[in-house]
């Protein structure tokens, strides 16, 4: 099993659609997609996370892998490939990639979006937000682009990743914990869940959305 694959296992296990995941059986309409992105990589920011997700291939109720006929590498708008379309009309900002995975028999298509950086990610000039799971404006929401934009302004380089998709072992490897339990004062636990516990609660190692976990710039 790839992360990709794994990535989107762990995604079906929430309850249901949140502000920084979407789930899409064949809907393709490339518009559609842009405010997507433009949505989601505003909501990550807003509610603090690295990356935001579309599915493809997902019934939304259910959760349930159904598959997709939707295939990026061939939706064309006129003459032009779907991606290029999209670079082309979202902001310079925008940071997304596209995947194909294989689950079982079925083929779904993942849409990795990075949250936005020092400014908004818009789709045609315009701002999109997730109010719940619901796609919106962001300009009819006051209050959200408030606190959206304040944290853009306060990005913390700290808590960054700086070495990503680490088994619990290799976090442990990589870092001088030993050192840090001495620093802090504290026993060092005997269990490594114990000794992971007190390093992301510092903020030295974050989980990621696949359930790998990541080293962060502090």
């Amino acid at each position: 099993m790839d992360k990709y694959d794994k990535l989107i296992l762990e995604l079906l296990k929430l309850p249901k659609e949140t502000e920084w995941l979407e789930f899409k059986h064949n809907d393709d309409r490339a518009d559609e997609i842009g405010e997507y992105i433009s949505a989601l990589s505003n909501s990550a920011t807003h509610v603090d996370k690295d990356f935001a997700y579309m599915v493809w291939g997902v019934d939304n109720e259910t959760h349930a892998i159904i598959g997709t006929s939707f295939d990026y590498t061939k939706t064309k708008i006129g003459n032009e490939e779907l991606e290029n379309w999209l670079r082309r009309l979202l902001s310079e900002n925008a940071n997304f990639s596209f995947h194909s995975v294989k689950i079982d028999s079925f083929t779904l298509i993942l849409l990795i979006i990075y949250r936005a950086i020092s400014r908004t990610v818009r789709f045609k000039n315009v701002d999109y937000i997730r109010v719940g799971s619901y796609k919106k404006q962001l300009k009819a929401h006051p209050a959200i682009e408030a606190e959206l934009w304040r944290r853009l302004n306060t990005t913390n380089y700290e808590s960054s990743p700086a070495k990503k998709d680490l088994q619990i072992r290799e976090v442990l490897s990589l870092l001088d914990y030993t050192t840090y339990f001495d620093l802090a004062n504290v026993t060092l636990p005997s269990e490594v869940d114990g000794i992971l516990h007190y390093l992301m609660e510092d903020g030295l190692a974050i989980k990621q959305d696949d359930s790998l976990y990541a080293i962060t710039n502090l």
